[in-house]
């Protein structure tokens, strides 16, 4: 199992204990940092911006990235 799944995985537990059919959420990834692993385990990315405080504290450019998860739609 990927990093992405792992994470969608700890994520999806959460949110079904919780009682709730989905999830969204903000990552931050640095620049030419690929989402695919997430993508990979049916987390949707639904947007992506700079994120110009973050980038400004660490010295790199990053992207705050915006995604979305719909449990119903996983078996």
């Amino acid at each position: 199992m990927n990093v992405g799944h792992q994470l969608a995985a700890w994520m999806d537990e959460r949110v079904r204990r919780a009682g709730l059919g989905g999830y969204m959420g903000e990552i931050n990834v640095p620049d030419g940092r690929s989402l695919h692993a997430l993508e990979a385990a049916g987390v949707r990315i639904v947007g992506r911006t700079r994120n110009r405080t973050l980038s400004r504290l660490v010295g790199v450019p990053v992207d705050r990235c915006r995604v979305s998860r719909d449990l119903a739609a996983i078996p």
